[in-house]
């Protein structure tokens, strides 16, 4: 398998498509937030979408006409715990970090539930995802430090909330909380067991001495990485998770798995996620073992304008990034093959090649 393939966050441009004539479910859930709403147009943003679905609604209220976006929850979710998010997007925008305007119903509640489906809906921002230009990463890396501030300024009580909610999705970091060598070796045993094996199968037992490998070194390291400060995450800070307009990041969005865990690993994760998004098949591998490592020091140096990392936090950050995947890997092969969950599945290619990728973003820290 070839490192640095386009990956389903390679598409920076937003677009949406119209939707049919038959409004009336729309206009259902309009009602809670409007006192008169007409529906001018429906479009549905163009992309593969597993947990929910968005759509850009223009709508006519009375004599104002708006853009708004809303988000139908596809996966089950706890209202409680979305109301609490929503919220949360809130407070955060109050402490000027860059996010989503939440739209409140008539009532004064974040989301309303019609016919058994729940929906959340936000002031429309016209705007991309992140493309890959240098100075659009160094206003990712500001708008991530300034997120970390914010987090870090809510109190114990408020982070003990955020503690118990995350635990209850189903997310990598809940259903893998802890593994060792021997959990992958399990796996790997499985795939080798199998009579047919897919071609993704294949991939995975040549990559599993890799992440074996990654599992033993993280494993050298774990009270390092205790000692680090358990501070509020994003935990899925990616390019398809910012809207960008000339380069500045206009909004974080997708707080859904936010947790408590090291801010260092929120970084690794975006270093890598964004980093990646550099390189074409064209590069040579020392164009891009330089350029992988400018892009890490770039993304540090412009986040430590805002927080400071420390030392221990720069030096963890290759292990952090390696954690974070093979807890992502170990999430789907159990859904696989001790669950019967694909859900997932088309996520195994990139979990595979980034223990891989990886390695080009900390070259000194490897080996």
């Amino acid at each position: 398998m070839e490192l640095f393939q386009p990956d389903n966050f390679s598409k920076a441009k937003i677009q949406f498509n119209k939707c049919g004539d038959n409004t009336k479910h729309f206009l259902k859930i309009l009602e809670r937030y409007f006192d008169n709403p007409e529906i001018v147009g429906v479009y549905q943003v163009d992309r593969a979408e597993i947990q929910t679905q968005n759509y850009k609604i223009i709508v006519r209220d009375f004599e104002e006409t708006k853009t708004i976006l809303l988000k139908k929850y596809i996966v089950s979710a706890d209202n409680k715990q979305t109301e609490f998010y929503l919220n949360f997007l809130v407070l955060l925008q109050k402490k000027g970090v860059a996010v989503s305007t939440v739209l409140k119903t008539l009532q004064g509640e974040s989301t309303a539930t019609i016919d058994g489906k729940m929906y959340s809906l936000f002031e429309f921002m016209a705007g991309d995802h992140f493309f890959p230009l240098e100075q659009g990463l160094a206003n990712v890396a500001m708008s991530m430090a300034k997120m970390h501030v914010a987090f870090n300024e809510f109190d114990n009580e408020y982070v003990n909330q955020i503690d118990t909610l995350s635990q209850m999705g189903y997310y990598p970091f809940n259903v893998i909380k802890k593994y060792t060598e021997q959990d992958l070796s399990v796996y790997e045993e499985k795939i080798k067991n199998k009579d047919k094996k897919e071609k993704i199968e294949k991939n995975v037992l040549t990559k599993l001495p890799l992440f074996k490998e990654a599992a033993r070194e993280i494993e050298k390291n774990k009270e390092r990485i205790a000692r680090l400060p358990a501070k509020i995450i994003h935990s899925d800070f990616h390019p398809h998770n910012v809207l960008m307009d000339n380069n500045k990041v206009k909004a974080i969005i997708d707080f859904e798995n936010v947790r408590i865990g090291q801010q260092a690993r929120d970084i690794a994760f975006a270093i890598y996620k964004f980093g990646r998004q550099f390189f074409t098949g064209s590069m040579s591998v020392e164009e891009v073992k330089l350029k992988a490592n400018r892009l890490q020091d770039l993304f540090i140096t412009h986040y430590d304008k805002i927080r400071p990392l420390s030392n221990e936090e720069v030096e963890l950050l290759l292990i952090l990034a390696k954690d974070t995947f093979i807890r992502k890997l170990l999430f789907v092969l159990k859904g696989v093959y001790d669950e019967g969950n694909y859900l997932w599945i088309n996520d195994l290619p990139k979990h595979i090649v980034a223990i891989d990728e990886i390695n080009y973003f900390w070259p000194h820290n490897h080996g």
